[in-house]
């Protein structure tokens, strides 16, 4: 049977995720590169009480769908700690909350990108940001990382000439560096 796929999957690379995950599956293999955690650190026993609390007080509002921006009183609980923390006036319907940094990534991405647009990125730069990036057909510009942060030179001319929609950086923890 002969699929007709998006033009723009002939652009997409090859999911390094994909790749990187494979390899981490090996456990013969200490692989760094997925910034995947040791099992041994998940609070399966916290994870486990959490989830039978949440399913003896309402069961069934916890299996059931929601809004797609997220179950309200949790929204409500990160707007009020960076009201109280930070002084920023957020609100439950500035939040939302997303099932991990690729939902996040595709989603910043589809809102912000039209195909051809320059998107600055460190380099090195994070391969799951490249992959969920690159469907919507950008220009990725690099920025070399320097021992402070990015080349502020290179940086500087990448804004001023090229004119980004956004800037993909990462200010603590950089992976891959």
């Amino acid at each position: 049977m002969n699929y007709r796929f998006a033009r723009r999957l002939n652009h997409a690379p090859p999911s390094f995720l994909d790749e990187l995950f494979r390899v981490s599956a090996d456990p013969s293999i200490i692989s760094f590169a997925g910034g995947l955690p040791s099992s041994d650190l998940i609070d399966t026993a916290g994870i486990y009480k959490a989830t039978c609390e949440v399913m003896e007080e309402d069961a069934h509002a916890a299996l059931q769908y929601t809004r797609t921006d997220g179950y309200l009183p949790l929204r409500e609980f990160i707007a009020k700690r960076y009201r109280l923390r930070l002084g920023i006036p957020a609100t439950a319907d500035q939040i939302q909350i997303v099932n991990g940094s690729q939902q996040c990534l595709d989603l910043f991405a589809k809102i912000f990108l039209n195909t051809g647009d320059h998107v600055g990125m460190e380099r090195p730069g994070y391969l799951g940001a490249i992959e969920a990036f690159s469907l919507y057909e950008p220009v990725i510009d690099t920025v070399p990382l320097e021992d402070d942060g990015p080349d502020l030179a290179v940086f500087e001319q990448l804004i001023n000439t090229r004119h980004p929609p956004f800037f993909y950086g990462i200010p603590n923890s950089q992976n891959p560096s």
